[in-house]
């Protein structure tokens, strides 16, 4: 039996900041100087402004109170400890409301969620987000859970994959899938290149779909076709993400766009062709927007349209890269571009260098109908 994503649902703190604010901050908590290399990637990052459960608005102005200026060049900002705390205090309300969306959207109740996958690579703790979830929303306490931890910002495409298998081989279930990220609490301080250009990039989010079934009378979003994944050879160097004494410290070379141009045609061609399908067969991408180089890069190589990546880089300005949460707002908002059964090909790229796919096509209204 075909498995469908019959809802997403999303949600982002309400602090928020611009990228010229984001920059300010940044210079005013280093002690040492960030050269013009730093303002071009916040000003190239293709983001107008992201969201953060540290941010807030007093008196007109956007501020945080949680960094403060570093005391010398060798101050890293708080503990790991203390940015953990942090995580323990909002990621599960945000969590929450991403997962209430998706559910009321399907059309269910929470009593009737019979499995949780969840996913993070920015914080943990036990109780975690799924406990948080089922008391908070009121599912059953028999609801069987599973979490993915640490598998980066492709880790959505897993856990759907995970979904997935629980739907087909189980008649009854219904899957809530949820993802929530808080990266901004592993702000780096000092003057590193890579720690700086993920201060650029990342931001907070959260986003859950509801997996089940295919059924005619119930709707949906989309089929889900298949999965793939790839771990690139001799990439190993090319992005990281590890746990430091002050936050989750990532590694990341400025060649990973070239080699996701290089590698991933290859591996989506031989992907798309166990599908009997090919590059202009699929209607729509939605791919996991890293950055505005990664979304050149592979969209190039591709050879897809100038518009191809639109909806990618729409969430890119509108919230920044929310780790795994961030290819779940892509496919919600391609959901509502999309017409008729239409193919649409999900990919995402984390440390290893790895990455994972999608297929999934839109799905027919209630009782058979296109939308």
């Amino acid at each position: 039996m075909t498995a469908v994503i019959a809802s997403i649902g999303t949600a982002v703190p309400r602090g928020r900041m611009s990228q010229t604010q984001l920059l300010a901050m940044a210079r005013g908590l280093s002690h040492e100087e960030l050269d013009g290399r730093v303002a071009r990637v916040y000003e190239n990052a293709g983001i107008d402004g992201r969201n953060s459960v540290l941010f807030f608005e007093e008196d007109g102005v956007a501020s945080q109170r949680f960094f403060e200026q570093a005391a010398d060049r060798f101050d890293r900002g708080p503990t790991t400890s203390a940015r953990l705390a942090i995580f323990r205090q909002f990621a599960g309300s945000l969590a929450m409301e991403a997962s209430a969306q998706a559910i009321d959207r399907a059309g269910l109740g929470a009593s009737e969620v019979t499995h949780i996958v969840t996913a993070s690579c920015t914080g943990g703790d036990a109780p975690g987000v799924d406990q948080a979830i089922v008391r908070g929303l009121g599912c059953s306490v028999d609801v069987e859970r599973t979490h993915l931890g640490f598998m980066g910002c492709h880790a959505a495409i897993n856990a759907l994959r995970v979904a997935r298998a629980i739907a087909e081989s189980d008649e009854g279930a219904c899957v809530l899938v949820c993802c929530v990220e808080l990266c901004t609490l592993h702000f780096q301080y000092g003057a590193r290149m890579d720690g700086q250009v993920a201060n650029a990039l990342f931001a907070d989010g959260a986003a859950a779909a509801v997996v089940r079934r295919a059924a005619a009378s119930e709707p949906a979003l989309f089929e889900i076709k298949g999965t793939a994944s790839r771990i690139f050879e001799g990439s190993e160097d090319a992005m990281a993400w590890v746990v430091g004494d002050h936050g989750f410290e990532m590694t990341l070379s400025a060649r990973t766009p070239v080699l996701l141009r290089d590698r991933v045609p290859g591996w989506v061609s031989a992907w798309l062709g166990r599908e009997g399908l090919g590059v202009g067969d699929i209607a729509g991408w939605a791919i996991h927007p890293g950055g505005p180089r990664v979304l050149d890069e592979v969209s190039g190589a591709l050879g897809l349209g100038e518009d191809a990546a639109d909806a990618s880089r729409a969430v890119l300005r509108e919230h920044g890269n929310m780790s795994s949460a961030t290819v779940l707002f892509v496919l919600e908002r391609m959901s509502r571009a999309m017409r008729g059964r239409e193919m649409c090909c999900a990919m995402a790229f984390g440390p290893g260098l790895a990455a994972e796919g999608l297929l999934v096509q839109k799905a027919r209204g209630p009782e058979g109908m296109d939308p």
